[in-house]
């Protein structure tokens, strides 16, 4: 959509006209070409990419300046929209045909659900892997936390464990379910099974100090030294 994008720009001013013409086509390519940027909905923060726009429509006779600068500032802004994209988006692939693409309950819920792949049965008391057949891409400086889903937490006494996929992680994602109940539940394919919550974390460096750590009011107070 972008390269479009630029080659209409150029043509347009290469094109002959007078600069009253020239001007009035700048001025709507001008709005076409925010309008584009967002509904992209990347790069908007970043004034440098509309530096060109505004250089033509200051100055006549330099619209080959114009489309060098905006080829310039396209060959910077193509890494960030892959970065943008990467991190804007949790892609999901799905690795047979017995996968099912996550969904949402709601616009603001907040994790994905999660289906199962093939019937499987958590014996009572026990636990047992959910395969889902899908693998998933998220963003640096995330995880994804399989949780448990309310409902059928309350309703059959389940819960979910061994629930964090790390952002470089890409293989099968399969769902830990704990049992608590003393019969056997009986999990069907398609059923939602879990919940996959997207949170980010902070991965500082860890660094190895001598001595003692700062000083603070509670100092080596453990279990029960806050109170009840």
């Amino acid at each position: 959509m972008i390269a479009v994008i630029v080659i209409t720009l150029t043509l347009y001013f290469a094109a002959s006209g007078n600069y009253a013409t020239m001007l009035m086509k700048a001025r709507r390519l001008k709005s076409l070409f925010y309008s584009s940027m967002n509904a992209l909905g990347v790069l908007l923060c970043n004034s440098e990419c509309f530096f060109g726009i505004h250089f033509v429509l200051s100055y006549d006779n330099y619209y080959r300046l114009f489309s060098f600068q905006l080829f310039k500032k396209l060959h910077k802004a193509i890494p960030m929209l892959i970065f943008t994209y990467k991190m804007a988006t949790l892609r999901v692939k799905l690795l047979t045909e017995n996968a099912t693409v996550p969904t949402r309950g709601s616009e603001q819920a907040a994790g994905w659900d999660l289906y199962a792949a093939e019937p499987v049965i958590v014996t009572g008391r026990g636990k047992a892997i959910i395969p889902t057949d899908i693998a998933v891409a998220i963003a640096p400086n995330h995880y994804g936390r399989v949780a448990p889903r309310s409902g059928m937490s309350w309703k059959n006494h389940t819960d979910i464990g061994a629930g964090v996929i790390d952002s470089d992680y890409r293989g099968p994602v399969g769902v830990v379910m704990f049992n608590h109940a003393d019969s056997d539940l009986q999990i069907e394919k398609g059923d939602r099974v879990a919940q996959l919550v997207i949170e980010q974390i902070s991965t500082q460096p860890l660094v190895v100090v001598d001595g003692n750590l700062d000083n603070t009011e509670r100092g080596e107070g453990g279990f029960g030294s806050s109170g009840k």
